[in-house]
């Protein structure tokens, strides 16, 4: 079989759309009920996709779309391979030129939401999960996600350096366009050298950080929404300090990509 990848163009967005509706409504039913099946198909709606253009790819096979990803910065998004081509190894090709992509731009890691009938595909090929997660959908029924990252390069790292389950406190952030603040808080999860962090409060409506330890500093990248409503992202580069008591302390130096801005975050312990 013949198989190319190629981007995006708006001639294949309906064969898209309707590759990713046919592989949820075949494959989802056994996980969720019909009210998540129906949030999924509207949430990888046409207009989501079109949004996304610039970072879309599509499998072909014989000339024949059958697969489709999308990496937006760290995020790899919208993984669908149709049903009849389960379990050929189309999923892994996709997966693998994202994670090549996302590298070749810089990124030392990849994270992802995973459905509940996508998890063990992702844990064969290297995603830890940090934390279940769910999202209200109409009568009562609840969608169940899991937040999942990789890491894409090798590092030697301090193995003594243990975040999970601590939270971090804002003892100063000084730069331009500078939300985090005294009323922010983080809490942490971590799987061996993987960072993974929800924070909110202050000038945050809520965030999420993904980062990876590197010797004695980790790599963060980070995305939030404000109280009014608009979504940051940026990375940072942070120095662990180990404070008496067994705290923590974490000087961040980060920048904002999403617009102008940086600066030096403290967070500690607390």
């Amino acid at each position: 079989m013949d198989f190319r990848i190629e981007k995006f163009h708006i001639r294949y967005l309906d064969e898209i759309y309707m590759l990713i509706v046919e592989t949820v409504k075949s494959c989802y039913f056994e996980y969720y009920p019909k009210e998540a099946v129906d949030f999924f198909i509207s949430y990888h709606s046409k207009e989501a996709i079109k949004n996304d253009s610039e970072n879309v790819i599509i499998l072909k096979a014989d000339d024949n779309i059958i697969g489709t990803g999308t990496l937006v910065d760290t995020e790899i998004k919208r993984v669908f391979v149709l049903p009849q081509y389960h379990g050929r190894g189309f999923g892994r090709i996709i997966m693998n030129h994202l994670e090549n992509e996302a590298l070749h731009k810089g990124y030392k890691l990849t994270e992802l939401h995973s459905s509940l009938f996508a998890k063990k595909f992702y844990n064969k090929i290297g995603y830890k999960m940090f934390k279940l997660g769910k999202t209200e959908v109409g009568n009562n029924e609840v969608l169940y996600f899991q937040r999942m990252a990789k890491p894409l390069i090798k590092t030697e790292y301090d193995k003594t350096l243990d975040l999970k389950g601590k939270k971090f406190g804002v003892i100063n952030n000084e730069g331009e366009n500078a939300e985090f603040n005294s009323g922010t808080v983080f809490y942490f999860y971590q799987y061996e050298r993987l960072l993974y962090a929800e924070y909110s409060g202050g000038n945050i409506r809520y965030g999420e950080m993904f980062g990876i330890i590197e010797k004695n500093h980790i790599s963060f990248y980070y995305k939030h929404e404000n109280p009014a409503g608009l979504f940051r992202k940026g990375k940072s580069e942070s120095r662990v300090i180990k404070l008496p008591a067994n705290k923590i302390r974490l000087i961040n130096e980060w920048q904002c990509s999403s617009q102008e801005g940086r600066g030096v975050c403290i967070l500690e312990e607390i």
